[in-house]
């Protein structure tokens, strides 16, 4: 059963009334009642994706959380799951999901979606001023980056990320370090690809990205992860975006500026 039969069968459940209140596992056994055989934990997950989708929260953390012997696809369930409540505003709920993810070196695919939510929870939590649980959750973070230790395009924009939401929380020096492993992560990814003869595409959209939200605060940095760019038609134009990035910003800071002033 694929993630579009499981799909449609979560949505004739719930077109028929839904499912049982009392055990929230018995949705599996619902849903999948017309397959033969043991259900994959890979099929457990998108059991929970879809079922959170569908807003049926309770039923898609026991779901994920019921995955057996399977810690990488349980963490990416459950990143999913946190990722999903964070979008839908229920962040303490979203945080508690994240947090019972354990860190590992070992399965950097869940890792990923974990700090992914991780940053997905800080920026909403940045969004209504709260800076002290903001914070809280970007040390999480920055915890859980430093167990991804392949340097690749999504190393880079995690700690991009990461640095420009430390930023937005008013920790300037903190932030500063990581747009620098950012950029120093970036360099080793090229250098990789450049050895077995590829471009670096994907990294060289992460740091467009990096040098747009630099440029306005921190144009030596910004040129730095420019100039990684080993390609001029890509390089010239990521300058000339983050050079209309920040025009951008000066003006929308100058009419804000404007707005405040006293008469």
């Amino acid at each position: 059963m694929d993630y579009q039969q499981i799909k449609m069968k979560v949505q004739e459940v719930l077109e028929r009334g839904g499912f049982s209140r009392d055990e929230p596992l018995d949705s599996i056994e619902l849903i999948s009642s017309s397959k033969a055989g043991p259900i994959s934990p890979v099929q457990i997950g998108a059991f929970s994706s879809v079922l959170s989708f569908a807003g049926e929260w309770d039923r898609a953390e026991a779901v994920a959380r019921s995955i057996p012997e399977d810690p990488g696809e349980r963490g990416l369930a459950l990143s999913e799951l946190a990722q999903r409540l964070a979008a839908a505003d229920l962040l303490e709920r979203a945080e508690a999901v994240v947090r019972s993810i354990p860190n590992s070196d070992d399965r950097s695919g869940y890792m990923v979606e974990k700090v992914t939510a991780l940053l997905a929870i800080a920026s909403k939590f940045l969004t209504q001023s709260n800076y002290e649980h903001a914070r809280a959750v970007l040390d999480e973070a920055e915890i859980a980056i430093e167990h991804l230790k392949h340097p690749d395009h999504l190393s880079v924009s995690l700690l991009g990320d990461l640095a420009n939401l430390l930023t937005k929380n008013g920790q300037v020096d903190r932030a500063n370090m990581f747009w620098d492993k950012a950029i120093d992560t970036a360099q080793a990814s090229i250098q990789s690809y450049r050895a077995g003869g590829a471009p670096d595409v994907d990294t060289w959209k992460a740091l467009e990205i990096i040098a747009d939200d630099l440029f306005p605060v921190d144009v030596v940095r910004a040129e730095r992860a420019i100039a990684l760019i080993d390609n001029e038609a890509w390089r010239e134009r990521a300058r000339a975006r983050a050079h209309k990035r920040k025009s951008y910003c000066s003006q929308a800071y100058q009419a804000l500026n404007s707005a405040t002033r006293p008469v």
